[in-house]
This record gives structure tokens, sequence and C-alpha cells, in this order.
């Protein structure tokens, strides 16, 4: 499987917005950027973030209070804005949600005060859907004033990831540099799970950094089912009484709901990683076959986020808040990303 090489540092500076718990700065680093201020409104976010950054820089603050003055200049400017907006797994209010829906102009302001030599953005792929693409039209009209700006809706398996992470990137080149930034070429090889996680531990024991088993195992209603679903498969494969038993209402809400009860074929790639570990409707069950089916534990997330062992999450915070802090751009797409960036602005 692909791994990213520690380049030294090439002299160019990073703000990192909504920086989770680093899991795409981690490859921003490695690809010799130098992060000068991170910033996140979760204290675990920002904890885990200075646990594992050369530079501890990040600080709890709240996106909806900031002004551009608030924020340093950096060469570059990078962000994840909130997702829960835009993705098709919540309430999708979208722009008109209450409390996220506007952050990515908060960080498109800051971009066009500031005018750093580039950015890149990322949220779901919900945001270029018919109910959200206006909002991120409008992000790409603003930023065009001063940037050539390049979006796509690129799945990260392309670039490396063992992993089905469909997601929308908005990539800008400050103008003066007569320059537009192109995805990078993408990944011949496509990477499993059995690639990224297959020398772990089939039954981990929370130890040697193999965290969390006993926390992340089935749900109470997914335990009388799970055994009858084969590797690859999902509910759909049980007898139509145990589908009706299980999903319940949802049984005839129509719809394909294949996350329900699924369970990850370790020869293909997983399917995307989320924030939260046990929900009924996103199931990523593991079964390598020795009578253990479980969900993923937080060290084989991340490690399908392509982030290096040396991850590790503070001892005292719990294990739903470290998988949560999983979720993020994978580090080997940041990297891949900002050292394509970097050549935009060093052509002559």
């Amino acid at each position: 499987m692909e791994k990213m090489k520690k380049l030294k540092s090439n002299g160019f500076t990073v703000v990192d917005f909504f920086c989770g718990g680093g899991i795409g700065a981690v490859g921003t680093e490695y690809a010799g950027f130098n992060t000068i201020f991170a910033f996140d409104n979760n204290k675990h976010a920002v904890r885990s973030y200075n646990e594992n950054l050369k530079h501890k820089v990040a600080v709890v603050l709240d996106a909806k209070t900031i002004t551009s003055k608030d924020i340093p200049y950096a060469d570059f400017y990078t962000g994840g804005f909130p997702c829960q907006p835009f993705s098709i797994a919540g309430k999708n209010l979208g722009v008109n949600d209450p409390d996220k829906g506007n952050l990515g102009l908060v960080i498109t302001q800051c971009i066009l005060d500031n005018e750093p030599k580039g950015f890149m953005l990322e949220n779901v792929g919900g945001l270029s859907n018919k109910r959200n693409i206006q909002f991120l039209e409008e992000l790409v009209e603003l930023l065009s004033e001063k940037y050539n700006v390049t979006w796509e809706k690129i799945n990260c398996l392309d670039y490396g990831v063992p992993q089905e992470r469909v997601r929308i990137f908005i990539m800008g080149v400050h103008k003066k540099f007569n320059s537009k930034f192109e995805f990078p070429e993408k990944t011949k090889e496509v990477y499993t799970v059995r690639d990224a996680i297959g020398d772990l531990p089939k039954i981990p024991d929370n130890k040697n950094n193999h965290d969390d088993l006993e926390k992340f195992k089935l749900r109470n209603d997914e335990k009388p089912y799970a055994h009858k679903i084969p590797v690859g498969k999902n509910w759909k494969s049980l007898p139509i009484e145990d589908q009706k038993a299980f999903m319940k209402k949802a049984f005839y809400s129509g719809g394909g709901r294949t996350g329900f009860l699924r369970k990850i074929d370790p020869d293909k790639p997983s399917k995307t990683i989320m924030s939260t570990v046990m929900g009924k409707a996103t199931a990523l069950i593991l079964d390598w076959g020795v009578n253990d089916q479980r969900r993923y534990t937080v060290r084989e997330s991340l490690r399908l986020q392509t982030v290096p062992d040396h991850y590790v999450f503070p001892e005292d915070i719990s294990p739903a808040k470290k998988y949560e802090r999983c979720s993020g751009i994978p580090s080997l797409v940041s990297y891949k990303f900002m050292l394509q960036l970097k050549k935009c602005v060093e052509k002559k």
C-alpha cells in the first residue's frame, strides 16, 4: 500500500480551519508544510491534534465568533468545514442549518480578506447535490474574485486510500500566480481493507496500540442476525421475516438502505469511515471468520484513513470520542493535494 514519505520543510506555512484531530494535518506535515495556527470547537480534537503534530498550535475556538482579523496570514489555508448540514445521513438543512450551515462562508471570507497564496477546502459529496449546489456555486463565485478555483467530486479511493470516500474538494490558487490547480494523477492500484489492516490482530487485545475493541462490538439489535449475513452483504440477505423484525418500519419505507447490517468484504476497499461508530444505518461490521464479528477498532479506522501508526490519542479520551476524531481528510489525500498546490505557486 502507498506510504507517505516524510519530506523536509519546504518553508510554506498553513492555517488549518476546523482542524479536528489533525488527520489531514498529518499529511500536510509529512509534505513539508509548517502549520502555524489551527482551531476546532471540540476540546478532544484539539488535544489530539496537539498530541500528534510537531507544532502544537491548535486552540479551541468557535468559528461562528471569529473574523478575518483573528486568523493569522499563512501561505495556505485548509479546512474541511462542518459537513453535517450537507450530508444525506443528517437532516440535510444545508445553508439553512442554524448552527453550522454558513461556516463555509466564514472560511471563504477569511480567504478573501487575508489572501493566502492558495487554499484547500473539503466537504461531503452532498454539497454538490441539487439541494446544496447553489451554495457550492456561491462559494466558488466569491472565491473566484481573487483565485483561480478548481472543484471536483472525488473518491479518495482513486488516490491510494483503501476506502470509498466521496468528497468535494475546492482548490484555489491566487490569480497573481497565473496558475490553476489540477488534481494529481489517480492511483492505478485499488487498495483493500486487507491491504490496510490485514497485519493487525484479527481479534485485537487492546495492546500494542490496537485500540478499544471492547467498545465496538455489535449493537444489541444486530446480535441475533449478524451471523446470518455473508461477508460483503447486508440485511437484505436475511430471510424475509428476519428482515422485517430487524428493520421494523424501515422495511416498508423503500430505498436501498444498504448500510444496515453491512458486513465489509476485506478483499475490497472499506466503505466510508464515519464519525459515529455504532450507527445502525451505517454499519461497518468486520468478520474475519474467526468467530469475532465487530466494528473496526480505532487503530484500524486510522489505518483506513492512511494515518501512520505513530498517531495516538490521549489515553483519557473515551473510545467513542477517539473514533469520532478518526473522520476527516485522509492523510494521504492531504499530502498529495498540498504538494500539488505548492507546485502551482512555484511556477514561474
